[in-house]
Order: C-alpha cells, then sequence, then structure tokens
C-alpha cells in the first residue's frame, strides 16, 4: 500500500480522494487557511502590535533541550550568540500560538507533542505554521460577522433548539385513536403504552427521545413540535405507514450567549470555505476525467 501511494500519479491521488469523499474536507481546510490569511492582509496590526502572521525567522520549535518550549510560554529561547531578527515579542508570539496548539489538541508533555507531530508528519516549521493559524483563526472567529449574527441565529435556530419528547408509533389507526384517548384520560401512562404497543426503538425507553435538534426528526414531527407547548399530547397523525402520537416534554430554547455567537461565526467561516470550494471541486473532477476522455475519444 505504501509503495502503491508513493508511485501514484497526481491524478490517481485526486480520483482517490474524490471517490472516498476526502478531497472536500482536504479543500475545506485549504479555503480556511486562505480565508484566514487574507483577512490578516486586509486587518494590519495596530502600531503597537507587532505582526504575527509569518513565523520568526530565527526561531523554529525544535524538541531539544533549551528550545522555545510549547508547554512554558515565558520560557526564554535558547542563546545562540546572535540576537533573535525581528522584535523580541514575534518569538513570545511563537511559543503562546504553540502553547494554545497544545492545549487545543490535549498535548500535556513534550513528548506527546513528539508523537502528534510524527503522526501528522510536521516538521518544526509546519508544526509553528499550523500553531499560529489556529491561533489566527481563533482570533477572526472570535471578532464575530459583523451584521449576521442575529440572522445566522434565527436561520439555524432549529438546528440549535433543542426538544424532549415521547413518541409511540402503531400500524393501526383505531389502535392509536384508544391510546391516545386513554392517556389523555389518564387511564394509561404514556411510557407504558410506548412499552407495550410502540412498534419502534423507542419502545425500550418508554417512548422518550432526544434531547435532539428540531431537524434531526422528519419534518412532520418536528413541524408539530416546533408549534406545541411543553407536556402538550399531539393528536394522532398517519406518517407513511404508521400512526403517530407525540408529546412534547421540554423544549430547551437557544439564547445568543457567548457559545451560541461562537458557533455562529464558526459556522459563517465554514460556509465561505463550502461557498468558495464547489465550483473548484467540479474543476478537480473534470481534470482527473481528462485522460479518461481522451482515451474513449
Amino acid at each position: 500500500m505504501l509503495k502503491a501511494l508513493q508511485t501514484a500519479t497526481a491524478p490517481e491521488l485526486i480520483s482517490l480522494l474524490l471517490r472516498f469523499e476526502l478531497a472536500e474536507p482536504l479543500l475545506l481546510a485549504l479555503k480556511e487557511k486562505e480565508l484566514v490569511g487574507s483577512q490578516l492582509e486586509v486587518s494590519p496590526p495596530g502600531p503597537s502590535q507587532a505582526p504575527t502572521s509569518q513565523a520568526p525567522t530565527s526561531q523554529t520549535p525544535s524538541f531539544s533541550a533549551g528550545s522555545i518550549s510549547p508547554l512554558n510560554p515565558s520560557q526564554p529561547p535558547a542563546q545562540s550568540g546572535q540576537p533573535p531578527e525581528g522584535p523580541i515579542d514575534r518569538v513570545d508570539d511563537a511559543a503562546a500560538a504553540l502553547a494554545s496548539y497544545c492545549k487545543h489538541h490535549q498535548l500535556p508533555s513534550e513528548e506527546a507533542l513528539e508523537q502528534w507531530c510524527f503522526r501528522h508528519a510536521l516538521s518544526p516549521a509546519a508544526l509553528l505554521a499550523e500553531a499560529q493559524h489556529l491561533q489566527h483563526r481563533q482570533v477572526q472567529v472570535g471578532n464575530g460577522v459583523p451584521g449576521s449574527e442575529e440572522s445566522l441565529f434565527l436561520r439555524f435556530k432549529d438546528r440549535l433548539d433543542r426538544v424532549l419528547y415521547g413518541l409511540i408509533r402503531v400500524d393501526n389507526e383505531a389502535l392509536a385513536r384508544d391510546l391516545f384517548f386513554a392517556i389523555e384520560a389518564g387511564e394509561l401512562r404514556f411510557g407504558e403504552a410506548a412499552r407495550l404497543h410502540s412498534s419502534g426503538p423507542e419502545a425500550r425507553t418508554e417512548g422518550i427521545v432526544g434531547p435532539v435538534d428540531l431537524a434531526t426528526p422528519h419534518p412532520e414531527i418536528s413541524s408539530r413540535l416546533r408549534v406545541a407547548s411543553p407536556g402538550e399530547l399531539i393528536l394522532p397523525f398517519k406518517l407513511e405507514q404508521w400512526h403517530i402520537i407525540l408529546r412534547l416534554d421540554y423544549r430547551f430554547e437557544a439564547s445568543l450567549d457567548p457559545d451560541t455567537r461562537q458557533f455562529l461565526r464558526d459556522l459563517s467561516l465554514r460556509s465561505q470555505a463550502r461557498e468558495a470550494i464547489e465550483s473548484e471541486l467540479i474543476a478537480l473532477a473534470a481534470w482527473v476525467q481528462e485522460p479518461a476522455q481522451a482515451l474513449v475519444r
């Protein structure tokens, strides 16, 4: 397998990426880096802030004693007999970026960092570039998307809200109606009815489903849960071959709090990257197929 990968041509490798649906994640990551980099170019640092978009030329992370430790940002760089090129705060920025990278990827020791770099084929310079990209990305996402967070929140509210609900499905309309009126009258508990009569996996949980977002259930179920009040028992309705009884137990309403804002900002950056690579994916697929089409002709 290793030999096959080493001798494969570029079209063959790209064809494999497309076949196993790995090309899109790869292009997304590359486009995201491009977007983060372009944002840095149009947002120059203030007069008192040293630039951080480029790695310092005199210091790259290494794993030998005396080097900049990503686990100890305050540790000074090794003395090499020559002053480091550029302002000293650029070295500090590099160490801080590495420390943040280790924290983000849960790398608690130098040994863990070395193993991570080996598994991901990261040279010291590439590690520093990845760490600085992550730092710049966090800054950009933290700055937000002015004027769009509220509209994004409304657009994705179905994915942010959570509901806990009860579900009973049976294949007999008369049985569904009888169960509904028995539950409504208090003659039968909802959970017992689900355990005894429901035909799906919810029978094992006494009908309880969730918490899930409103984009997860069938649209017919979501539309009823969206307008129901907590505790409301919903009249039976037909869905495909089933007759469904629903009860909304709890609704967990999302709010535009700091965590939600962070999620929406991250989503916005990913959406920009996804929109930008659609034509590139088509172009890649066409390029890979050109030799085969030439043979056919």
